[in-house]
């Protein structure tokens, strides 16, 4: 492959994944693409996810693909962590492998072939795939205002252009999907070039009990905070924020008052 190619960074961020980081980075050293680099960086897991990462890489290690380990002394928290990964790479571009899913062979080669220099972000279709690695469905390439953070790669400057986050325990996929709308375009790759597992994090097993969603409010009122400091005044991405904020405000309300009070006072 060409020389003459940008340098990409393969972010891997995990916390408590023992069971399935390895397959994540396995899937990272079978890249087809170079140039490439490797970064990957615990958030602080209690369980043995370290030890596996540190077996994993050793067992794939390549001359030709450079690998920064970082483990994180306290948790950051979900955007916290990655603003570490982003802190620590050198590529022009950053694929999100999340310590949970599998990437194909060709996944970085084929978005890059795609991408044009008006990009800031890209994300192809997936297939779903079960606790156990069975195909249960499959899901088209987001397009640039939906979070899905893992199929998306991001170029640097959605990094570099902005201060450093206020709110480091919000989504950081949506976080960044922000960003990169900010500042260019986004490329959808319309291949199944990822296997997301279903049920393996806490959002899906979280996100629907009274709990939960009092969370996801909360959340979302932190990320239109963080949006309002990364728009820098501009006026469009203030009212997106303000938006946002009403809207989180509005289901808090309806919680504390009313149906869905109600609705969830059994869970």
């Amino acid at each position: 492959m060409s020389d003459t190619l940008p340098l990409v960074t393969i972010g891997i961020k995990c916390l408590n994944l023992e069971k399935y980081v390895g397959d994540a980075i396995r899937s990272a050293f079978e890249q087809t693409y170079r140039p490439l680099e490797i970064v990957i960086s615990d958030d602080g897991s209690t369980d043995g996810t370290w030890r596996v990462v540190e077996e994993t890489v050793r067992q794939c290690a390549r001359a030709d693909v450079k690998v920064v380990l970082n483990r994180n002394p306290v948790n950051l928290g979900n955007c916290g962590n990655w603003e570490k990964v982003c802190s620590l790479a050198k590529g022009e571009w950053i694929f999100k492998f999340d310590g949970d899913d599998v990437s194909e062979p060709s996944r970085v080669e084929r978005v890059m072939s795609r991408v044009t220099a008006g990009d800031m972000s890209a994300s192809s279709a997936c297939m779903q795939i079960s606790l156990d690695g069975l195909r249960v469905g499959s899901r088209s390439a987001p397009p640039a205002d939906e979070a899905f953070g893992a199929v998306m790669a991001f170029r640097r400057a959605t990094f570099d252009r902005f201060p450093r986050v206020s709110y480091p325990r919000v989504m950081d996929d949506v976080v960044w999907k922000n960003r990169a709308r900010m500042l260019g375009t986004h490329c959808r790759v319309e291949e199944p070039l990822v296997r997301y597992r279903l049920g393996s994090g806490v959002v899906g097993a979280f996100a629907n009990t009274r709990a939960g969603i009092r969370v996801c409010n909360r959340t979302a009122i932190d990320e239109s905070e963080q949006l309002r400091i990364d728009a820098a005044g501009n006026e469009e991405w203030t009212k997106a924020a303000d938006r946002i904020r009403e809207s989180a405000v509005h289901m808090d309300r309806l919680l504390n008052g009313g149906s869905l009070r109600e609705k969830f006072a059994a869970i």
